[in-house]
């Protein structure tokens, strides 16, 4: 719900980027609630992370793609939630497979979503739907929604919560070349100083479980 509320609110760049700071939360989770322990570079990738979806927050005038400090906040709350869906996920898998998690995990959030959509739903003239448009909720459900967590959620049974989300890192590729492509959003320099940021929060993060695969 803060994911979408929140990209109506702001552009598809900044909403890309902030969710390319997942990684840096899962490791902050997995501090916070699996008592992992947490290196002074690790402190420091998280501070610098932090620090570049802050930015994209404050400076959200600066930003192209019409975004809001309100829907930017929305996405980062989102990715700091999915962050803690992953580290709790995987003791889940432990005892249950991969269908009975999606199971309840969607059963569970449909009973939260009701309250606050049903309303709106209510309000939906389906008359009005086109093809294209029955084909993009098709494409949600169907794609970004089911598939999405089903292959997540698969693939915390074989890999460490750090590693599923490493490959949110292919957000603010894809996000950028298509809002370029289709919507002509242009990059601004506060989105690149962001992006910069984020990603060197990610890599010394990730700095001390590299350098024990290559020793």
């Amino acid at each position: 719900m803060l994911f979408f509320e929140g990209l109506s609110r702001t552009s598809n760049i900044n909403a890309a980027l902030i969710m390319t700071s997942t990684p840096i939360l899962v490791t902050l989770m997995a501090f916070l609630f699996l008592k992992e322990h947490l290196r002074w570079i690790q402190s420091a990738g998280i501070a610098l992370g932090l620090a570049g979806a802050v930015t994209l927050i404050l400076q959200y005038r600066h930003s192209s793609g019409k975004p809001t400090a309100m829907g930017d906040l929305m996405v980062f709350i989102n990715a700091a939630s999915y962050a803690l869906y992953m580290v709790r996920a995987k003791k889940l898998m432990k005892k249950y497979d991969t269908w009975q998690v999606i199971k309840w995990t969607f059963v569970f959030g449909l009973l939260l979503v009701l309250p606050f959509g049903s309303a709106g739903l209510l309000e939906v003239q389906w008359h009005t739907f086109t093809p294209a448009v029955w084909l993009s909720v098709v494409f949600v459900l169907i794609f970004t929604t089911f598939f999405a967590y089903l292959l997540n959620t698969y693939g915390l049974m074989h890999l460490s919560a750090s590693v599923v989300s490493f490959y949110i890192y292919l957000q603010p590729l894809f996000a950028t070349l298509i809002s370029l492509l289709i919507l002509q959003e242009v990059i601004s320099s506060v989105q690149i100083l962001a992006c910069l940021l984020i990603f060197a929060g990610v890599y010394l993060v990730n700095l001390p479980s590299l350098g024990k695969a290559k020793s």
